[in-house]
């Protein structure tokens, strides 16, 4: 049954090395390409230039009316390119005043905790409070990136390869935490 079949197929007219060429230049075509963003991108640019080039076919009998169209696209992009850029300073100017008095307001309240549960004989929160104090300024700064999985000898490193001025302080600060923590845990 098979022999029948394979007899029946006429084998095609093209050798297997024309087979591959065209194969090949077909895959070389760039509807083709296989990264997903390069082709978008690339889908992108073309539609892009198609709509410039039918703007400037539409605009061409018209004197100086590819000069009007250019002016006006680089117009354009220069207004939007400056609407973005002054978002983005406004939003950091009304985020760095936020951040400073929300931050202000939650280390007065902090010191106010750590103080009420040091007078109530809880010194090693009180101690973690004081600390998560000092971190939070110092993160407000931008002396160091505070995360819930960082560890005092990383902010210490931190600290070391950033600079030296306040290295004296936090390290009272964690020399006094780490004491008190170890020694009250027992």
């Amino acid at each position: 049954m098979l022999a029948q079949l394979r007899d029946s197929i006429e084998s095609p007219p093209f050798s297997d090395l024309a087979i591959r060429d065209t194969i090949a230049a077909i895959a070389k075509d760039p509807a083709y390409t296989r990264a997903v963003g390069q082709s978008l991108w690339d889908r992108f640019q073309r539609f892009v230039v198609d709509q410039f080039a039918r703007l400037f076919e539409a605009v061409s009998e018209v004197p100086f009316g590819r000069t009007v169209v250019i002016v006006l696209v680089i117009l354009a992009v220069a207004l939007v390119l400056a609407r973005l850029l002054m978002g983005i300073v406004a939003e950091r100017k009304a985020g760095d005043s936020d951040n400073r008095a929300a931050a202000s307001t939650r280390r007065t309240a902090q010191l106010a905790d750590a103080e009420r549960l040091a007078s109530n004989g809880e010194y090693t929160a009180a101690a973690h409070v004081l600390f998560a104090v000092v971190l939070a300024a110092g993160g407000t700064r931008g002396e160091f990136r505070v995360h819930p999985c960082t560890c005092l000898g990383d902010y210490a490193r931190d600290r070391r390869r950033r600079a030296a001025g306040w290295r004296r302080p936090f390290a009272a600060c964690r020399r006094g935490c780490v004491r008190g923590g170890a020694g009250d845990a027992g």
